[in-house]
């Protein structure tokens, strides 16, 4: 899950590896500080990957004509993703349901923000709406999906 959510966002299979290893590597180190009340161990590694993935892009943009992806990273790994082997079909019914249920302008804030990888700035930039507006839409979606998944969890 982790790898594919850095793929989608960085395009480089080097770069999604990097940043793979460092939501790891930061997870490993921030255990401590989880708290499962606040919600799932998948979802918790879920935003850890987006904003590691944003710096990758960011770190990207500063240093044009960056490293070019290895050899390596051409390979096809031949096994399930790992997305499949950790994310139930149930859960994946589940968000997309509860994805649907949500206003538009908070639906598309959010997947702008999780499957394109941009960040608030730019979304604010590209739907020219309010950086508040944006955080805030972004924010409530987060919360309404919460509550269903839980309430469907429960």
């Amino acid at each position: 899950m982790v790898y594919s959510i850095a793929l989608r966002i960085v395009r480089r299979p080097a770069d999604a590896e990097d940043v793979t290893q460092q939501v790891f590597t930061q997870a490993w180190t921030t255990a401590r500080r989880y708290e499962g009340r606040r919600g799932a161990v998948a979802a918790w590694l879920t935003m850890i990957s987006r904003s590691r993935a944003i710096d990758c892009l960011r770190q990207r943009e500063a240093r044009p004509g960056g490293a070019a992806d290895g050899c390596l990273a051409a390979i096809a790994d031949p096994g399930p993703s790992a997305e499949c082997a950790l994310v139930t079909r149930e859960q994946i019914d589940g968000v997309r349901a509860a994805l649907a249920t949500l206003p538009e302008t908070q639906r598309v804030a959010l997947e702008l923000a999780y499957y394109s990888g941009l960040s608030h700035r730019d979304i604010a930039q590209r739907s020219a709406t309010p950086l508040g507006t944006v955080k805030t839409r972004v924010r409530r979606a987060l919360q309404t999906l919460r509550e269903a998944m839980t309430a469907t969890a429960g």
